[in-house]
């Protein structure tokens, strides 16, 4: 009888395993040829505006980059004024250290003049060369007060040309270079009495310029630019010299 209850009350539970059945997904449906076309465009154009962005950023990694200068103006140089007025050599050299001066050629030939640093040469009539303040100051007079040089008139400034005129004791040798250049530029607009003029002036600094102005004038003459008999004529009887 015990056994039997034992039986009774001793139960065996199984555990009840459940298979599931494996869950199959509905198939999508299908685009049309329309849709599949408007998603490929959609994915060619993203992928082609992401290749202009790469191209864009490294065509602005491979520019060069634009250095910004700054321009800082030299101080200009501030003329020493004395007391008196009086402008000494001393003057010229610390007023126009830096500054380009530019010296014309108004002899018939060759000028050379060797510099402290460097050889300047002129080799023809109307030739400029810049030369240094220093150099001008140490040239022989005889190179710019026969004269062989003079200071370019467009090349200058009116002040500086001024300037050195006055220090160096230039102004009356400029009354005559002012009518040989004029001579030399338009000569049919001369007058015998200014050409008389620089002759005298010429003659009161102890230089004789009648041989450079009878090569200015044969030159005129050969080029055809003077032709004017009757101031041929007049420039014969002032220069002692047949032209024709």
């Amino acid at each position: 009888m015990a056994e039997e209850t034992k039986k009774s009350t001793t139960t065996t539970t199984k555990k009840r395993t459940t298979t599931s059945k494996p869950k199959v997904e509905e198939p999508k449906p299908q685009l049309s040829i329309e849709e599949q076309m408007a998603q490929m465009m959609a994915m060619m154009m993203a992928q082609q505006q992401q290749l202009m962005e790469l191209m864009q950023k490294t065509q602005q990694q491979n520019e060069p980059v634009e250095e910004v200068v700054e321009v800082v103006e030299k101080p200009k140089n501030t003329k020493r004024v004395r007391k008196d007025g009086r402008r000494t050599k001393q003057d010229l050299r610390h007023d126009y250290k830096n500054v380009d001066i530019y010296l014309t050629n108004v002899s018939s030939g060759l000028v050379a003049y060797n510099g402290r640093n460097m050889r300047y040469e002129w080799r023809h009539t109307g030739d400029v060369e810049v030369v240094t303040i220093d150099d001008i100051i140490n040239m022989p007079k005889i190179y710019l007060k026969t004269p062989w040089l003079c200071l370019d008139a467009y090349e200058n400034d009116a002040e500086i040309i001024d300037d050195i005129v006055s220090v160096l004791g230039l102004k009356t040798v400029y009354e005559y270079i002012y009518i040989l250049q004029d001579m030399d530029e338009d000569i049919n607009h001369i007058e015998i009495d200014e050409v008389q003029k620089a002759i005298e002036l010429s003659n009161k600094n102890g230089y004789d310029i009648s041989m450079d102005l009878v090569i200015l004038i044969d030159r005129k003459i050969r080029s055809g630019e003077l032709n004017n008999y009757v101031f041929i004529g007049e420039l014969e009887k002032l220069l002692g010299r047949k032209f024709l």
